[in-house]
């Protein structure tokens, strides 16, 4: 009898043992599929043929109020993208699809003024689309001879023409569509990398997340993301503003050759907002 009370305690204690183990298995499971579709949800790179296209010019021609033009005559324009301004000011120049130069004001004559430049491609939420998708580019700044950091700025974003979400880098600040302002702490460089990325969720989770923009600096995210909850539906196009900045941009079109700085692979969905 003693002896069969020993196997049935055995076999009793072996099951109990085994229960509590894949009751354990079990809960990890779900937790880690928790973790997993909450913290690691990776993004599809979305790559477009883009290039620089547009130089924005301000069509109010009412004294004094030039600003993101050469001047009042609009010397160097979308039509006219390189050249020199008739009044010696300095303005930037599309010298390549990927290439912007600044071309500083003459000594003793014009000032450097400030020039915002387009792409011709816009990024929009693909149609049908069961992953999330991120578009994303980087410019690579060069700061213009005989200029320093204090004279020098790069402005880094998306526009849809009437709305902005942009980082403005010699004042650490990202700004919403709203113009809302959220400083960040870093050190600036004279040859500094910036990055901007969109990411839509998947169209079937449209009604529950939102579109977000980020940015990051030399590889690294800057800040927090801004989160698209009044223009999600919105198509955004990349825009530079310079002064005193060239810059070299990379618009993803062949990463074996030219990678990107940032490490989109390792892009989960971020989870943190302004």
């Amino acid at each position: 009898m003693k002896i069969k009370s020993k196997k049935l305690n055995k076999t009793f204690n072996n099951y109990l043992v085994n229960e509590l183990f894949g009751k354990r298995i079990e809960d990890l499971t779900i937790k880690l599929e928790q973790f997993f579709k909450f913290t690691c949800r990776f993004v599809n790179f979305m790559q477009i043929k883009n290039k620089w296209k547009e130089i924005f010019n301000l069509n109010d021609t009412s004294n004094d109020n030039d600003f993101y033009n050469c001047c009042e005559k609009k010397c160097i324009n979308t039509n006219k993208v390189t050249g020199n301004c008739v009044k010696q000011n300095g303005f930037v120049n599309i010298t390549s699809d990927i290439n912007i130069r600044y071309i500083n004001s003459v000594s003793g004559g014009g000032h450097d003024k400030s020039g915002r430049v387009i792409a011709e491609n816009k990024f929009e939420n693909p149609q049908n689309c069961i992953n999330y998708s991120l578009f994303y580019f980087e410019i690579k700044c060069q700061i213009t001879e005989a200029r320093n950091l204090s004279q020098s700025f790069a402005i880094i974003g998306l526009t849809n023409g009437n709305k902005r979400v942009r980082f403005i880098t010699n004042k650490s600040l990202i700004k919403n569509e709203k113009d809302e302002e959220f400083t960040v702490t870093l050190s600036r460089n004279s040859a500094d990398v910036y990055g901007c990325g969109l990411v839509y969720p998947p169209n079937n989770r449209m009604a529950e997340e939102f579109p977000y923009i980020f940015f990051t600096q030399n590889g690294k995210q800057i800040g927090k993301a801004v989160h698209l909850k009044e223009n999600f539906d919105l198509v955004f196009k990349p825009f530079v503003t310079l002064k005193c900045f060239s810059v070299d941009t990379n618009f993803g079109q062949d990463l074996k050759a030219k990678p990107f700085s940032y490490d989109i692979t390792r892009h989960f969905i971020l989870n943190e907002f302004y």
